[in-house]
């Protein structure tokens, strides 16, 4: 999971239980500047004969309607069998890891150990002293194995590191919340020291490194790596791979270490690392936490996972690597997708189900006449019923990479020959959404100094009550996030109304909210309970699903 995100979810949840209006930004924006992928594969696909199989499992995943998978490698015996990629999602662009990256980290931890330049009982503030002398005289129990199980308690966090520059000083300052080695909290920035670790003991940046020794040897040279104030890898989230990628590293786990007839890493270090080495009590899953990465040793499953459902799945007993990309509105292990992967990819067996589809591409073109009158004109924004600035960038990749709107000015709406487009005009930024009724259209959006990878389709729609409205649907390809926004008439006046919406969304963070420990939990719902569940619910959704009202302006007015 992104630790960023979590935090920020958190603190706006606390926030509006305590009566406030959220109108600024949580913490301070730090742009994270990324590029598209622009390397297209070619994937060569072996026909084992199941693509039955494998179709009923796509299949299945649609039917159930808490899954929301867009991309999807199966590789058998180290072998590629099979690839989809859900309209219009593309097999060969990035993917936002969050905490898949983690594994990643503990990759590299095993090459230093590999190499005899780190030892799993080594003091960890003696190796970046005296930059973190220790004023929690505590921490200096800490060893690379506590890191690598999440098993420090540290209270420096995903909070703290938010409004912290010194992450590493910091870290080993905060005091812990149980005693050291003697249980588990999932911690981002135990990934984050083993990832400074790796920048101070192998005599290059953490990202050469790992390049040089991980990523060439597995044929990847396409890839981005976010960085913390210090200027070092974050480790516990904050990569972009594609899905072709993001497999390797479970075939080089499922291997043994080896790649292409190649070993990187040693056996010793993979066997180590997907063993239970701290158990995990955690509602809804049943994983133990190995170095970095999540194993259930009954079922012999091993699993990097990243929020909502960025996974790639090993299954020893089948020979199966499985990679996920998907958008559900879980935490960890909790989305049905795991268990009905499981029941297809722990098993040789030939499994079919009957197939279908879900029917949410439906579009009424007869509208576009009634629809028409909405287009060649400009709005400005009248009322914002909620009173936070709204952009088309959805909030979760707002608080994933701390970018926030400056506040919706106007927008404009166009029509050429069957060519649609959008523009917004914020305080401080001015962007297009192209789109047709017909099929997808793909972009580059520039916001707020990032480029972003989308995706942009229209719908003609009818509400029940006889409404009709523009549905646009915006898919952030590089991210689980896809952006609703629906533009309507107002009736009798010259005035539209558009709603936003996106998922992940309000799912998302009521599971998030019981994944946190029991203290947290515990107040979170005295707060609620304070001012009335409803309350808090009607906050949440109208932070997340905002509704803003704009005023035509008279084309004669400049």
């Amino acid at each position: 999971m992104s630790a960023l995100l979590n935090f920020n979810i958190l603190k706006l949840i606390l926030s509006i239980t305590k009566d406030k209006t959220v109108t600024k930004p949580i913490v301070e924006p730090m742009p994270e500047k990324f590029r598209v992928k622009s390397k297209l594969e070619e994937l060569d696909v072996f026909d084992d004969g199941l693509d039955e199989k494998y179709d009923s499992f796509i299949s299945e995943c649609e039917f159930d309607e808490s899954v929301h998978l867009n991309r999807l490698l199966v590789h058998h015996n180290g072998v590629l069998v099979y690839s989809y990629a859900k309209e219009p999602y593309d097999i060969n662009s990035f993917n936002y890891c969050f905490s898949l990256t983690k594994s990643i980290i503990g990759l590299g931890i095993g090459l230093l150990y590999d190499e005899k330049k780190i030892k799993l009982t080594d003091k960890v503030y003696k190796i970046f002293y005296p930059r973190s002398i220790p004023v929690n005289l505590n921490s200096t129990k800490i060893t690379v194995k506590h890191l690598l199980t999440m098993s420090t308690g540290s209270k420096f966090n995903e909070a703290s590191s938010a409004v912290s520059k010194e992450w590493i000083k910091d870290f080993f300052n905060d005091g812990n919340k149980f005693k050291i080695g003697q249980g588990f909290d999932y911690n981002s920035l135990n990934s984050y020291i083993l990832s400074a670790l790796i920048d101070k003991l192998s005599g290059s940046t953490a990202e050469e490194y790992l390049r040089t020794k991980l990523f060439n040897p597995l044929g990847i040279d396409d890839y981005i790596f976010e960085k913390s104030p210090e200027g070092i890898e974050k480790g516990g989230w904050g990569i972009y791979l594609s899905p072709i990628d993001m497999a390797k590293f479970g075939l080089l786990i499922q291997n043994n270490g080896v790649y292409n007839n190649k070993r990187i890493i040693s056996e010793k270090w993979i066997n180590m690392m997907t063993s239970s080495q701290n158990p995990v009590r955690m509602k809804g899953q049943d994983y133990d936490y190995g170095y970095q990465i999540w194993t259930n040793e009954k079922d012999k499953i091993v699993q990097l996972n990243g929020l909502f459902n960025q996974d790639v799945i090993i299954y020893k007993n089948t020979g199966y690597v499985v990679t996920l990309c998907c958008s559900n509105n879980d935490c960890f292990h909790t989305n049905n997708v795991l268990s009905i992967a499981k029941k297809y990819f722990n098993t040789l067996d030939m499994i079919t189900y009957p197939h279908y589809e879900r029917n949410n591409e439906y579009s009424d073109p007869s509208l576009l006449t009634v629809l028409s009158p909405l287009f060649n004109n400009k709005y400005e924004l009248r009322k914002n019923k909620q009173g936070y600035d709204t952009t088309v960038l959805p909030i979760i990749i707002q608080m994933c990479l701390n970018e926030y709107s400056t506040g919706l000015k106007y927008i404009s709406l166009k029509e050429n020959k069957k060519d649609y487009s959008i523009k917004f005009k914020e305080e401080k930024e001015s962007y297009t959404l192209y789109y047709n009724f017909d099929s997808y259209t793909r972009q580059v959006l520039s916001l707020y100094g990032n480029t972003y990878d989308v995706s942009v389709k229209g719908y003609l729609r009818r509400e029940d009550s006889g409404e009709s409205y523009i549905l646009l649907k915006v898919i952030f390809l590089e991210f689980a996030s896809v952006r609703y926004i629906k533009i309507s008439k107002v009736i009798n006046k010259d005035e539209i109304e558009i709603h936003f919406k996106e998922n992940p969304g309000i799912n998302f963070i009521e599971n998030l909210i019981y994944t946190q420990d029991e203290k947290t939990i515990k107040f979170i719902e005295k707060t609620t309970n304070r001012i009335g569940e409803e309350n808090v619910i009607n906050k949440l959704t109208d932070f997340l699903y905002p509704y803003l009202r704009l005023k035509l302006k008279p084309k004669n007015n400049k």
